[in-house]
């Protein structure tokens, strides 16, 4: 008898290999959700980056212009293949008469609030 005693203790009760499944189960249900989460994160991720680099292109346009701006706002949407991002440049006095804020706003996304990124930049009269 004293054999069997000692079979039984060197191996798994039921209960062990139940508990063993369950953290098992539950750590690939985690692992396999964050998975997914870092695949919807990706698509955003590389929607503020596409809207990011607009956002500067449209920057580094307005910067070669020759005349000191207006102040006032004008906005507009990018061709393709961007044409689900639409762009926002607005034009701020400043407490200086020699100087101006920029700021270009690019939108995008069907839901309310849409996403956005801005870029802002100062523009002086002798500048350009």
């Amino acid at each position: 008898m004293s054999r069997s005693n000692r079979e039984m203790e060197s191996g798994f009760t039921l209960l062990e290999v139940m508990v063993a499944l369950a953290i098992v189960a539950i750590t690939m249900v985690v692992v396999g959700s964050l998975r997914n989460r870092d695949v919807l994160y990706h698509g955003d991720v590389r929607q503020i980056i596409m809207a990011t680099l607009l956002a500067q292109e449209r920057m580094t346009a307005f910067e070669m212009e020759e005349e000191f701006p207006e102040v006032g706002e004008i906005s507009g949407d990018f061709e393709d293949p961007y044409h689900q991002f639409h762009w926002v440049q607005t034009v701020a006095s400043t407490p200086f008469e020699f100087a101006r804020q920029v700021r270009f706003s690019v939108y995008w996304g069907s839901g309310r609030p849409e996403e956005s990124v801005e870029v802002i930049s100062y523009v002086l009269e002798g500048e350009k």
